[in-house]
């Protein structure tokens, strides 16, 4: 139960998090916050790779974590597609992977670099 806690409800608790907002209608800005290009873009990446991150700590190995949140960032982009004022875009999807890709790599030469020291 205490593995359950510790590793899986966070995991749990964020993808629910993120479907959540992802089911509600496309923010504007007010004018209140500053924005550059490609922002969303960032935010993408930012949101994959805590997930990427989520998922290897319940002990999946570094290739599933990799694959499930590049299949969830694919999936909740699909959704999106549903909700109004949102729409399907492959650049979110690119963006899914490539922060769910930086984990992995990140994730991978640690391991490899551990296991060569001395």
């Amino acid at each position: 139960m205490k593995h359950f806690i510790r590793y899986w409800l966070p995991l749990i608790l964020y993808l629910c998090l993120i479907f959540y907002l992802s089911s509600l209608p496309q923010p504007t800005n007010s004018g209140l916050i500053v924005t550059f290009s490609y922002q969303d873009k960032l935010f993408h990446i930012i949101e994959y790779s805590i997930l990427s991150i989520l998922i290897f700590r319940t002990n999946l190995n570094k290739g599933r974590s990799f694959i499930l949140s590049s299949v969830f960032g694919i999936l909740d982009e699909i959704h999106q597609s549903f909700v109004p004022s949102r729409y399907f875009s492959l650049l979110d999807i690119a963006a899914n992977i490539i922060g769910s890709l930086v984990v992995f790599l990140v994730n991978k030469k640690m391991h490899t670099s551990s296991r060569h020291k001395i």
